[in-house]
């Protein structure tokens, strides 16, 4: 062996073994998301629109109820998200509770103002940074 690219090209690799499983994004959620989650996440767009429309008050239009349902179905998805999978254990910090202080803004946010479409939809764009927040940061936050 006179030379390193000989000596590499001998050596016996294994490519399993730096593989790492991915600690966020879409590929950490396909495999971290169950049916757990599925469920907790229909039943809290359930009680998140109860609460919503009560709050925008539920003689408003069609198109602010829709708008509404769609802020809390993400609303939904984001307080979903905090469930720990299965195994993994249930862990807290003020970092990742950024989202979930959002989601609740965003409620806060549409009883508080004239209730048009253009303000619920303001609202429901704290959802917007809460998701991606979900999403992209338990590698930045322990959740």
């Amino acid at each position: 062996m006179s030379s390193p690219e000989e000596f590499f090209a001998r050596v016996r690799r294994s490519t399993g073994a730096v593989r790492t499983t991915p600690a966020s994004g879409p590929a950490y959620w396909r495999t971290a998301w169950t049916p757990r989650h599925t469920v907790a996440a229909v039943l809290l767009a359930a009680a998140l629109f109860a609460l919503n429309g009560t709050v925008a008050g539920w003689g408003t239009g069609p198109a602010i109820l829709g708008v509404l349902a769609l802020v809390s179905v993400a609303g939904a998805l984001v307080l979903a998200s905090y469930l720990p999978s299965p195994g993994a254990p249930a862990t807290a910090s003020t970092c990742a509770a950024g989202p979930a202080v959002m989601t609740i803004a965003a409620t806060f946010l549409i009883g508080q103002q004239p209730v048009t479409l253009a303000s619920v939809a303001l609202a429901g764009l704290l959802l917007v940074p809460a998701a991606g927040l979900r999403a992209f940061g338990p590698t930045a936050c322990a959740s």
